[in-house]
């Protein structure tokens, strides 16, 4: 019995230490299987930091733009124009005096300015051929005129002109008549002139379908 009992302790010394080793071996398997996981843990989490620094470089360049035009909106750029071609018209009325302002300061900005100042009315009786009257003269404004050109002497002075007032036969009369357009024509040409402006705008389009309640698109 006392054989029987040290074979059995010798052998299960020996199994012992047989496993004793498997353990080591699994043990440093484990152990650098660890080191990699936790390499590659590291390498994510420093691409996370860089991503997330450059979001915030994102997050902080929106912030910066926001605080600008927040704090820019309400200031006028003065300086030129950004591109060179096309035309850029800036209309003026006469009911809002901060207009006039702007178009005196950034007057670099714009190739035409538009006095919105004149109406076009029909001139013309049973016994005076139909013609064109020009109303609204009150509010030229020669010296405004003279600062924007100051400050830019390349703009042109457009003013707007819109027809207005015309009865019924009149503006019948007008698109049927050849004659009647140029002596319109000719009245309105020969204001520009005599106020040195270098051209106009004319509605009329709207005018016309409104008056005519549709009718004269036929």
């Amino acid at each position: 019995c006392l054989l029987l009992l040290l074979l059995f302790f010798a052998v299960s010394d020996g199994t012992l230490s047989k496993s004793d080793r498997c353990k080591s071996k699994t043990t440093s398997a484990t152990d650098s299987d660890q080191n990699e996981v936790t390499k590659n843990n590291k390498e994510r989490n420093e691409q996370t930091i860089k991503k997330d620094e450059e979001g915030d470089g994102e997050e902080e360049d929106d912030f910066d733009l926001k605080t600008k035009i927040l704090s820019d909106f309400n200031q006028l750029d003065t300086g030129k124009r950004k591109f060179t071609s096309g035309a850029t018209l800036g209309y003026v009325t006469p009911w809002n005096n901060h207009g006039y302002d702007v178009a005196k300061w950034a007057a670099n900005k714009f190739t035409h300015i538009v006095p919105v100042w004149f109406q076009l009315r029909a001139d013309g009786t049973d016994d005076k051929m139909l013609t064109c009257r020009v109303d609204g003269t009150h509010d030229i404004d020669m010296g405004w005129i003279d600062e924007i050109l100051l400050n830019n002497s390349a703009v042109r002075i457009v003013p707007r002109f819109i027809f207005e007032g015309w009865s019924g036969p009149h503006l019948q009369q007008f698109l049927s008549e050849e004659q009647a357009q140029y002596r319109c024509v000719r009245a309105l040409v020969d204001f520009l002139q005599r106020h040195n402006f270098n051209g106009a705008i004319v509605e009329i389009w709207l005018q016309i379908m409104a008056m005519t309640q549709g009718s004269a698109a036929q």
